[in-house]
C-alpha cells in the first residue's frame, strides 16, 4: 500500500458486496499512528433495513437445513480461518492495535468458536414433558428466533464476530452483524471467508457505520427477533431501550467489575503473575479483566513487593 493510500472496503449484505446507499466512506485508523489505513462504507439506515430483508429472505431456506448440514459450514469457516490465520491476525493489529501474538491467538479462538458449536449438530432441540392426561405426552420442540443482529465491540473484533454468528447459525437463525465503528474490517474479512465455505447469500450480513445509526435502526426494526451485544453498560441501555418498542428478545454481555482475590496460603509469585496479566492483557479491555484487588492482610506487603 502506498504511503498516504487507503484500501477500499464494501459491506455484505444478501450476495453483494456493495457501498453505502449514500455514497459516503468512514475512515479506519492505525492506533499506533493514528492515520488512516482503510476505508469502509458510512452505511444508513436504508443499508441497515437492505441487511435484514436479505436476512429475512434467507432465514426460510437456512432453517430447513438439519444440524448436520448447518455445522458442516461452520466446520469449513473454521478450516478458513485456520488456512487464513496469520492475514487475519495482522488485520486485527492494524485495526485493533494489540500485539501481534495476542491476534495470533484471537484468531486461533476464533477458529475455535466455529469448531465448538459444530458440536451442537445432533443436539437436542427440544424435550418430552409428561402430560396430566393417560396416552399423551407433550412434545416441546425449539425454534430459531429468525433475524438476528450482532452488535460487537472493539476489543476483540474477530473473537466476537464469531462469538455472535457461529451460535446464530448454528440454531438455525440468519445474522446481521454491526461491527464497531473503529473496527469493522475482521467482521469483513471473515465474512469473505464465509462466503468462500459456500455460505447462502443472506445468511450473513455485515453493515458498517455508526452505532447510533446503523445500530439503532437494526435493533429499531421490526423485522429483528433476537439482538445479542457485546459492549460497554451504556451501550447496553441504549440497545434495550431501543429494543422496547417491539419487545424484541435482547442478550446482553456488558462490561464487569471482575474482583481478584488473594488468599493468605495463595502463591504469592503466582498470584502476582496472574494479577498482572488478568489486569493488563488486551491493555485492560477484556470483560473479566480485575477492576479490583483483594488481598488478605496477612500475604499483602509480600504481594505488594513483587507486583
Amino acid at each position: 500500500m502506498a504511503a498516504g493510500s487507503t484500501t477500499p472496503y464494501l459491506m455484505r449484505i444478501g450476495a453483494e458486496w456493495r457501498d453505502a446507499s449514500g455514497g459516503a466512506t468512514r475512515p479506519v485508523l492505525n492506533p499506533a499512528t493514528g492515520k488512516p489505513f482503510a476505508e469502509v462504507p458510512e452505511g444508513t439506515p436504508d443499508d441497515a433495513r437492505a441487511a435484514l430483508r436479505a436476512a429475512e429472505a434467507a432465514q426460510p431456506e437456512w432453517e430447513a437445513l438439519t444440524g448436520v448440514e448447518r455445522a458442516a459450514y461452520l466446520a469449513r469457516a473454521a478450516s478458513l480461518i485456520r488456512e487464513n490465520a496469520e492475514r487475519l491476525a495482522q488485520v486485527v493489529v492494524q485495526e485493533q492495535g494489540k500485539p501481534l501474538v495476542e491476534a495470533r491467538g484471537e484468531i486461533a479462538g476464533t477458529a475455535g468458536f466455529f469448531d465448538y458449536f459444530t458440536s451442537f449438530a445432533r443436539a437436542p432441540m427440544g424435550e418430552i414433558i409428561a402430560s396430566d392426561n393417560r396416552n399423551e405426552d407433550i412434545w416441546v420442540r425449539n425454534v430459531p428466533f429468525g433475524v438476528v443482529v450482532g452488535i460487537i465491540p472493539w476489543n476483540y473484533p474477530a473473537a466476537l464476530f464469531a462469538r455472535k454468528v457461529a451460535p446464530a447459525l448454528m440454531a438455525g437463525n440468519t445474522i446481521v452483524i454491526k461491527p464497531h465503528e473503529d473496527t469493522p474490517l475482521s467482521a469483513i474479512e471473515l465474512a469473505r471467508l464465509l462466503e468462500e465455505a459456500g455460505l447462502p447469500p443472506g445468511v450473513v450480513n455485515v453493515v458498517t457505520g455508526a452505532g447510533t445509526v446503523v445500530g439503532d435502526a437494526l435493533v429499531r426494526d421490526e423485522i429483528t427477533r433476537l439482538v445479542t451485544v457485546t459492549g460497554s453498560v451504556r451501550a447496553g441501555q441504549q440497545i434495550l431501550a431501543a429494543a422496547a418498542k417491539n419487545i424484541t428478545v435482547v442478550s446482553l454481555e456488558l462490561g464487569g467489575k471482575a474482583p481478584f482475590i488473594v488468599m493468605d496460603d495463595a502463591q504469592i509469585d503466582l498470584a502476582v503473575r496472574n494479577a498482572i496479566t488478568a489486569r493488563f492483557v488486551n491493555c485492560g479491555q477484556v470483560c473479566t479483566c480485575n477492576e479490583r484487588t483483594y488481598v488478605h492482610r496477612r500475604v499483602f506487603d509480600q504481594f505488594l513487593d513483587r507486583y
